[in-house]
This record gives structure tokens, C-alpha cells and sequence, in this order.
């Protein structure tokens, strides 16, 4: 029977070092995750509006005939007393197409803004997915020792019984315990089933079973001091970095906006063939018009104009809303990580410790009679119970650590 209890000292079955197992699968998904490529396919569709903007109205031309009678039509004649021929060009206020083309551009921007940022995140979500696989990998390693270990207990009670020197209700609770491990252990499949379904719909794809097995849980490390963390996110988070791009949108529409309300020319030529009021000579004319947007300003320029000035607002508001929610998630993702640190060494250097030793020290006792078989049933569960409380912690402080560089934009904590 002792033999059989110090199967629960093994170490948790986990890395204690990380691997490229998670950046790998982190490389996959920017490749393949279907929201990516969509948002890159938007950013190419976008890249082929400035050259729109910047083109000129399309040109007109037209036909006209002269003395062509309604009554008695006869278009050859209608051709040789006279015809004229027409082009016209509208062309906008100076400057107008260079800043639709600038606002055109600054689209551009936000849409790349909008893949970094999407990017950054799912770069995050993959760790966090592949981190919870790991862990629940790990529980159902340690779930194993410990079902293997009460099955041992179960089976040695059961002899200990048969020879007339136990008691039955040993036998019972040691099965009774591994039952209930067997069941805890359809948990954490289905668990980890869940997990892996949302790894592979990160990366777009089955993923690699090798790989995943090579995910690694990192152990704990200090973390930089948050004010400093903070003071950086303005510069480095995809977040509002992309609100400062809709910003910049929304400030070069303003500037479209009050071109909007200046006049537009329109040049052209014809060419009269036969003119009669010319006495049949051939004329050539030119043309030049202007639009006349005063008399629609307080109705279409003047609202026009407020309206961008108000989006524009808007999209400051929104940056400064974006900061906000950053250095709350930053915050937040801080503080986890900083409280699951704590519990780390804790339960690693205090409290593993205590079980191991309670636990050895009620073996010892049970050797000579002094505790019942209960009493060790409950220190062996202690020990694993803890060792999960380990891999949990660890697993929950590289996911906190995983949003904090996700937030950021950057490898600012951990490898």
C-alpha cells in the first residue's frame, strides 16, 4: 500500500519552459483566419478608390442638327445645311480632387488599422486557446494519477478487507473517489474538446496534433510595472491606433466637405458645320460655365459642411474611448495576471509543500493505525488538488499576459 501512495508525488505534467508551439499556431491563424482575409481583401478593394476620386466627371459630347423639319425629315439634307458638334469637361474647384484623393487614402489607412488591430487580437485568442488546452491537458494527466492512485487504493483495500483486517466502507470510498474522478474527467474532455474547436476556428483549420501537444504552460514571471505598461498603450494598441486613423478620415471629409461648397467649371468646345446664322460658314466656339452653390448653402453646403465637423468630433470622442476600453482591458489582464503570480508561488512554495507533507505524514500514520483510511483518501486528494491549483495558475497567467500583449500591439511581457 505504500508503493501505491507515492504515485502522487510526481511533478504536474507540464513544461515549464515555453516553445514555439503557440507563435506558431498564433503564425497559422493570421494566414488563414477567415476575418483576416477578408479584412485584407477590404484593404485591397479600398486601395482602388483614390484613383477614383482623383478622376475627372466624365466628359459629354453631343450632336446637333440644323434645319432637320419635324414635318418632312430628310437627315441627309439635314447633314449637308448643317450640323454642330460638342464636347464638355466639368472640372472642380482647385485642390478638390487632391483632397477627395487624401481622404480616399486615409480609408486605406483605417482599413489596415482595422487588420492590425484584428490581428493583435487574434494573435491573443489563439494563446489564450492554446493555453487553456494545455492546461486542461495537464488536469487530465494529473486526473489520471489520481484515478490510477484510488483504483491501487480500492484494489489493496479490497485484499486488506478480504483477509479480515479492514472494512468494507474502505473499499467503497476509494471506488466511490475514482468514480467521481472518471466523471470529473468527462468534464474536462468536453472542456478541452471546446477549447480545441476554438483554436481551430482561429487558425482556420485542423490543427496540428503534434503541435498541440508541444503547447507549453510558461512558469510565472515578474511583471514590468503597470504605469509603465500604460504610459506606452496610447503609441503601441492597434485600438487606438485604428481610431486615430478614423480620426485623421473624418478630419480629410471636413476638408472634402467645404470644397464641396465651392464652384465647379465647365469648359467645352463645338464645332458648328454650316452654321446659318453664320450665313452657312463653318464656326468654331468655346464655352466656359460655373456652378452657383450660394444659393444652396443653408441647405445642402452649410449642412453638409456641420456634418463632418460633428463626425469628426465623433471620432476624436471615440479615440478617446478606445484609450478608455484599452487601459481597462490592459488594467484588468494586468491585475489577473498579477493575482494568478501570487497564487503561483504560493500555492508552489507554501502550499504544495504543506500537502506533500501532510500527506506523507498521514501515510505514515495510517502504516501504524493512528488515521483512518479516509483521512488519507482526503490528504491524497489534497496533493492533486493543489498541483491543479498550479496548473490552472500558471495557465491563467500566461492567458492574462497573452490579452496584455494583445492589447498593446507588442511582445511587452513574457517570450
Amino acid at each position: 500500500m505504500v508503493m501505491f501512495m507515492f504515485l502522487a508525488l510526481g511533478a504536474p505534467p507540464v513544461h515549464a519552459q515555453p516553445s514555439g508551439a503557440v507563435g506558431e499556431f498564433a503564425r497559422i491563424a493570421v494566414e488563414n483566419n477567415p476575418a483576416l482575409k477578408a479584412q485584407r481583401a477590404r484593404i485591397r478593394a479600398t486601395g482602388e478608390v483614390p484613383s477614383q476620386a482623383r478622376a475627372l466627371p466624365d466628359p459629354s459630347a453631343n450632336v446637333e442638327f440644323f434645319n432637320f423639319s419635324p414635318t418632312s425629315p430628310n437627315l441627309p439634307d439635314a447633314l449637308y445645311m448643317g450640323l454642330s458638334l460638342g464636347v464638355e469637361q466639368m472640372l472642380p474647384w482647385p485642390g478638390k480632387r487632391d483632397a477627395m484623393e487624401f481622404e480616399a487614402k486615409r480609408k486605406i489607412d483605417v482599413e489596415q488599422a482595422k487588420l492590425l488591430a484584428a490581428e493583435s487580437m487574434i494573435r491573443g485568442q489563439v494563446a489564450a486557446a492554446a493555453y487553456k488546452i494545455a492546461m486542461l491537458s495537464a488536469l487530465l494527466d494529473l486526473n489520471d494519477q489520481q484515478r490510477q492512485a484510488f483504483e491501487t487504493a480500492a484494489k489493496t483495500a479490497a485484499a486488506v478487507y478480504a483477509s479480515g483486517m479492514g472494512s468494507q466502507a474502505d473499499v467503497l470510498l476509494a471506488q466511490t473517489a475514482a468514480t467521481r474522478l472518471l466523471a470529473k474527467r468527462e468534464a474536462f474532455v468536453e472542456q478541452r474538446n471546446t477549447a480545441l474547436a476554438r483554436l481551430e476556428s482561429l487558425i482556420g483549420g485542423p490543427a496540428d496534433p503534434a503541435l498541440v501537444k508541444e503547447i507549453p504552460i510558461p512558469d510565472p514571471a515578474p511583471l514590468p510595472p503597470l504605469d509603465a505598461l500604460l504610459s506606452a498603450l496610447p503609441e503601441t494598441s492597434p485600438e487606438v491606433q485604428m481610431g486615430r486613423a478614423e480620426e485623421l478620415m473624418a478630419q480629410s471629409a471636413v476638408e472634402v466637405a467645404k470644397l464641396e461648397a465651392k464652384p465647379e467649371f465647365t469648359v467645352g468646345a463645338r464645332y458648328r458645320f454650316r452654321d446659318p446664322a453664320m450665313g452657312g460658314e463653318d464656326v468654331i466656339m468655346l464655352m466656359f460655365g460655373t456652378t452657383i452653390p450660394w444659393f444652396q448653402r443653408e441647405t445642402r453646403y452649410g449642412p453638409m459642411i456641420q456634418e463632418a465637423t460633428v463626425r469628426r468630433e465623433a471620432a476624436r470622442a471615440e479615440t478617446d474611448s478606445l484609450v478608455n476600453t484599452a487601459r481597462f482591458s490592459l488594467s484588468e489582464a494586468y491585475r489577473s495576471a498579477e493575482k494568478n503570480l501570487r497564487v503561483f508561488g504560493l500555492t508552489r512554495d507554501g502550499l504544495l509543500v504543506q500537502a506533500k507533507q501532510a500527506y506523507e505524514s498521514t501515510l505514515a500514520a495510517y502504516g501504524v493505525g493512528k488515521v483512518d483510511f479516509a483521512s488519507l483518501l482526503m490528504t491524497l486528494s489534497d496533493l492533486y488538488e493543489t498541483q491543479g491549483d498550479i496548473v490552472m495558475a500558471r495557465a491563467d497567467y500566461a492567458e492574462a499576459v497573452a490579452m496584455i500583449n494583445a492589447t498593446l500591439g507588442k511582445q511587452a511581457v513574457g517570450r
